[in-house]
């Protein structure tokens, strides 16, 4: 399994937990609601570009 894999694996347990702890009320304002949101959106976002990456660096190494 590869590092990227694993660091996917981790920030999908960090997302669900987010939604978990909103499902269950635990953004008592909009506020909270919203840095919750925000937090999911970075980490989606963060998954993102660990993949764009690793892809570009792994073809990288295909092409030497």
């Amino acid at each position: 399994m590869m590092l990227s894999d694993e660091i996917s694996r981790a920030l999908d347990k960090e997302i669900e937990t987010i939604k978990n702890s909103l499902a269950y009320g635990s953004a008592s304002d909009y506020h909270t609601y919203m840095n919750c949101v925000g937090r999911i959106a970075g980490i989606e976002w963060a998954k993102a570009e660990i993949k764009n990456i690793t892809k570009r660096m792994l073809d990288e190494e295909d092409d030497d």
